[in-house]
């Protein structure tokens, strides 16, 4: 759903073209009887769970249900699958059977007080209506947004960023109030499998498939409005039991996803399994933190059943990611960490399966997993990482995704325990004091212990996948090196771990303050190699094209904060252990 600056100008005339014919149609064929806010037809729930089970052709490709297209259309233009209390698909429902009233809701998510000011809007939220105004005869943000595509990435001010979220948002909700993403009619023995609109202004079909799809549309409008008329649904149904049959019988044999997929898939998007982990893993792990910590310093008290509960429902939550996973492979048909979503995601589920495994040492390393577990589900859950489900492209098609970015990406896993293991070592040492230094140091020695184990296990994996890279690269591009961005950091950030590993023979070097401030600093390298490489670089791995998108100011804050707790951390450090044996420092 994403628009190429290129083709903007020509899709927006054909959306106002379209739309005309959307409005002529849902106007004269919609007679229900408002019952929503603002007189807005409600689409019975039911109904539009059962019509949600129907399939459509996305932008990709990819086949599936009408479910999951309206939760994605949402998701994007409302940042919520819900409007007040009606579902995705009822309001999905609801837009194509009476278009003209649904322009007036408050349906687009828009970015920025000035953006809200410049429309009058007491909330945050704005209808179409809004911006094209009733007759649509002049786009409210035509002017701002085209100066700022104008505008290289690095040069956009925050005004601009909000009038590009906030363009993009209204001509997704354009193009649903068009038809023009209701992709539901197969064209019989078509070579490239197309699927069509019957809001298309041209529709190649002939014979019987066009009187099919000329009046399955009205057809449905009308049992639409008898089921708000009469409060029974059937005859609507039926329209949709005839699409599914004729989508069915069009389209080749074992192109469609089977009926139990579909409805597995519109389990998937109701369970929104990822979003909801995230908030349980940063509950528990912060609740173990704190366990721990009561443990640590008031040792009299008895936290065993405590943790040992904690324990095993991180297992359960480490289940379910795991199930998540596997339902989204099987979903999509592919390792699911084919993009920058899913190997956020992955990666969090390889940082859980880790603190599990060595939550035997340290019960401090179960809630360092649960906090860095949340943070990757939180940035798997930015704007910036789209969660839809995609069809591969041709380069991916291959057996060496499973086995090169599964162990590549996974080592990021490892290295990033270590990581967010040497951040709380730092924080620790800040409550260090004469009476608790023998317990503490105790502690953070036993934690570096577990750092150091974790990251020479993700070391293992980087160098190996790595090297695996390099052999997919010569199948695909025919060397097995090139010194393209990405392999020039992994190479980076393969070499960076393997000398903090040999810090222990380096004597100003050793001793576990250095090694764990090296291990959370050199998680730059990861986060350059999986991120910035994706944006700042041109290459074969990479999206940019030369143009940088600015750094976001909280990068610069969060390196600061480092920093300071380095320096803070140090002094404390050395003020407390300068007075102990040397044998117990390090």
């Amino acid at each position: 759903m994403l628009r190429k600056s290129a083709e903007i100008r020509e899709k927006r005339e054909k959306l106002s073209s379209w739309l005309i014919v959307a409005l002529m149609t849902a106007g004269t064929l919609s007679f229900g009887q408002g019952e929503g806010p603002n007189g807005v037809q409600v689409i019975d729930a039911d109904h539009a769970e059962y019509y949600g089970h129907l399939l459509v052709q996305d932008q990709g490709g990819r086949f599936k249900p009408v479910h999951t297209l309206a939760t994605d259309v949402m998701k994007k233009i409302r940042r919520s699958d819900t409007y007040d209390d009606l579902s995705a698909m009822q309001v999905f429902l609801g837009i194509h059977t009476d278009v003209l009233t649904w322009q007036e809701e408050p349906l687009i998510y828009v970015s920025g007080q000035p953006i809200r000011d410049k429309l009058s809007l007491t909330g945050k939220y704005a209808s179409l209506h809004d911006f094209f105004g009733i007759n649509f005869d002049g786009y409210v943000l035509a002017e701002d947004a085209e100066k700022a595509r104008r505008k290289k990435a690095n040069q956009r001010n925050q005004y601009d960023k909000d009038v590009l979220k906030t363009d993009e948002r209204v001509f997704v909700l354009y193009g649903l109030f068009t038809g023009h993403y209701l992709r539901i009619l197969p064209l019989r023995d078509d070579p490239n499998n197309s699927w069509y609109s019957p809001f298309d202004q041209e529709l190649p079909f002939e014979g019987e498939d066009l009187d099919f799809v000329s009046t399955i549309i009205p057809y449905y409008n009308l049992a639409v409005s008898n089921g708000h008329k009469t409060g029974n649904w059937k005859s609507a149904d039926k329209m949709v039991d005839l699409i599914d049959t004729y989508q069915r019988k069009i389209s080749p044999e074992g192109l469609l996803p089977s009926k139990s997929k579909v409805q597995m898939e519109i389990t998937y998007n109701k369970l929104d399994l990822f979003k909801r982990l995230k908030n349980a893993y940063i509950t528990l792990g912060l609740l173990l933190l704190i366990l721990q910590f009561i443990s640590l310093f008031r040792p009299s008290v008895k936290l065993k059943w405590p943790m040992r509960i904690g324990t095993w429902l991180f297992f359960l939550l480490f289940i379910a990611h795991g199930i998540g996973l596997g339902m989204r492979w099987y979903l999509s048909g592919h390792a699911p960490w084919s993009n920058g979503y899913e190997a956020v995601v992955f990666i969090a589920f390889i940082t859980v399966g880790a603190g599990l495994i060595f939550t035997k040492s340290s019960k401090v390393v179960l809630g360092a997993t649960g906090i860095l577990a949340w943070l990757m589900l939180f940035v798997a859950h930015m704007n910036s990482l789209d969660p839809e489900i995609t069809n591969l492209v041709p380069v991916l098609k291959s057996y060496w995704l499973m086995i090169h970015v599964a162990v590549i990406t996974g080592s990021y896993g490892f290295l990033g325990l270590g990581a967010i293991l040497g951040l709380i070592i730092l924080v620790m040492n800040l409550f260090l004091n004469e009476s608790n230094k023998k317990r503490m140091l105790l502690t953070t020695k036993e934690l570096t212990y577990v750092s150091e184990m974790v990251i020479i296990i993700g070391l293992f994996m980087l160098t190996i996948g790595t090297f695996l890279g390099g052999v997919w690269a010569n199948e695909s591009w025919g060397r097995y090196w090139g010194w393209d961005a990405k392999e020039t950091w992994a190479l980076a950030s393969v070499i960076a771990y393997a000398i903090i590993l040999h810090f222990r023979f380096i004597p100003f070097l050793k001793g576990q303050f250095a090694f764990n401030t090296a291990s959370l600093w050199s998680y730059a390298s990861i986060i350059m190699t999986f991120f910035g490489v994706n944006f700042y670089f041109s290459g074969l791995h990479s999206y940019a094209q030369g143009d940088p998108i600015p750094i976001p100011s909280w990068v610069y804050v969060t390196v600061a904060s480092i920093f300071v707790l380095n320096i803070v951390s140090y002094l404390k450090y050395r003020s407390v252990v300068k007075k102990t044996p040397k044998k117990s420092e390090e």
